[in-house]
């Protein structure tokens, strides 16, 4: 009810560009889902779309992904947070259960961003300078040989594509 109609519109004919594999529109169904334009939020269908132009080798895409894993990480480390202090205070939990490290989220965010980077994406390097705080110097240099043999692989791919 409350959706633009011209909105519903452009988003069929990007998602059937998507759905072709047109990078440019998976990165802008990507940048929908994870503003929530016209639309739910949805952190996971973003992912999705990000991951698949990040494969194309699209820098914009990568960037993106990088972006979007550093801001999960940054969402479950605040929760991760709330969640410990709310069992301090609860002596009678009997909730085991383990969340995903979000360190995984914060290490390959890293990844994506230094291959956006690799891939002449500039501001990669802005958010990559603050992203290094985060972690061991002697983790990012093992990340950025990971990063440089993603980025050849992605390169040497899009070469036969």
């Amino acid at each position: 009810e409350g959706v633009n109609k011209s909105f519903m519109r452009g988003f069929k004919w990007l998602s059937i560009a998507a759905d072709k594999g047109h990078v440019k529109a998976l990165n802008v169904v990507g940048v929908i889902f994870k503003n929530g334009v016209e639309a739910s939020k949805n952190s996971e269908e973003a992912k999705k779309y990000f991951q698949l132009t990040a494969e194309k080798n699209f820098n914009l895409g990568q960037f993106n992904l990088g972006v979007l894993l550093i801001e999960n990480y940054k969402e479950k480390i605040k929760s991760f947070s709330h969640e410990t202090n709310r069992k301090k205070h609860d002596e009678h939990s009997d909730d085991h259960s383990k969340s995903e490290d979000p360190r995984l989220d914060l290490i390959e965010g890293y990844k994506w961003l230094k291959i956006s980077e690799l891939n002449g994406f500039e501001r990669a390097s802005s958010v990559l300078k603050i992203v290094r705080s985060e972690i061991p110097h002697s983790k990012q240099l093992e990340l950025d040989d990971e990063a440089k043999a993603v980025f050849e692989s992605l390169k040497d791919q899009s070469e036969v594509d």
